[in-house]
């Protein structure tokens, strides 16, 4: 796993805990409102602009917070992108450290997000859900040729962390796109796949403070709160449980 990027301290990243966040390099999708774009256009330009920090920099920093941080956030880009196996040791390291472990993800990775699961490596899942089934290579922008594959890899993500005992989906809103019925398609998708109600939800305002990976998204309104709470109550019945996050 490349590391380019390190938060020392975050109270939002990972639910109820006081963490850090890791930001791994590279991502599969082009999603334009992502805030991270560095991690992601500049992947194709290589690394030689972005500092790389090594396991034993983010171990060294980890030994010395023992008393102060819960958890590591693990985030991108997509972070299971350039994930390989030989990183469960990395993983298992954080571990005796004594620390929670969490995962973002787009799931477009499951036979390693099983691998990690398995090993007992991970404590919270986070999926970034972005649309219905019909319109995800919208939003993603994937190729269209590759959709088949993409949407067969996330629906056996959803069904691996649906089984999961700590985990969230979770929606970047946009209102030119997430009409209600786009919303309501995405959950019954969702729940559908699963076999069972999502057990949270949550639904985030898209913002277009920071840097933006396209910039047709500065058209884009941010999303206010009385529509996230509007779209909660439509898709409370496919949910245990629903959050919105301004």
């Amino acid at each position: 796993m490349i590391i380019c990027g390190l938060q020392k301290l975050s109270l939002i990243d990972y639910p109820n805990k006081i963490a850090c966040t890791i930001f791994a390099y590279g991502c599969n999708f082009r999603c334009g409102f992502c805030h991270n774009p560095e991690l992601v256009i500049k992947a194709a330009e290589g690394l030689k602009t972005m500092k790389i920090y090594s396991e034993e920099d983010i171990l060294q920093f980890l030994e010395k917070r023992r008393k102060y941080l819960d958890g590591v956030c693990i985030t991108g880009g997509e972070p299971l992108q350039s994930f390989q196996y030989a990183d469960l040791k990395f993983f298992e390291k954080i571990k005796s450290l004594g620390y929670l472990i969490k995962i973002d993800t787009n799931g477009s990775f499951p036979e390693k997000l099983s691998e990690i699961i398995s090993k007992g490596l991970v404590d919270y899942i986070a999926l970034d859900l972005k649309a219905s089934k019909e319109a995800y290579s919208k939003i993603a922008e994937f190729s269209s040729s590759n959709n088949s594959n993409c949407i067969t890899k996330i629906e056996k993500s959803i069904q691996i962390i649906s089984k999961f005992k700590e985990y969230e989906f979770r929606t970047t809103v946009l209102k030119s796109f997430h009409t209600e019925k786009e919303v309501i398609e995405m959950l019954k998708w969702a729940t559908n796949v699963a076999g069972e109600k999502v057990k949270k939800y949550c639904l985030q305002g898209f913002k277009k403070s920071g840097k933006l990976i396209s910039s047709s998204m500065e058209k884009e309104p941010e999303t206010d709160e009385d529509y996230l709470k509007k779209l909660a109550e439509l898709v409370k019945p496919y949910c245990n449980s629903v959050d919105i996050r301004v």
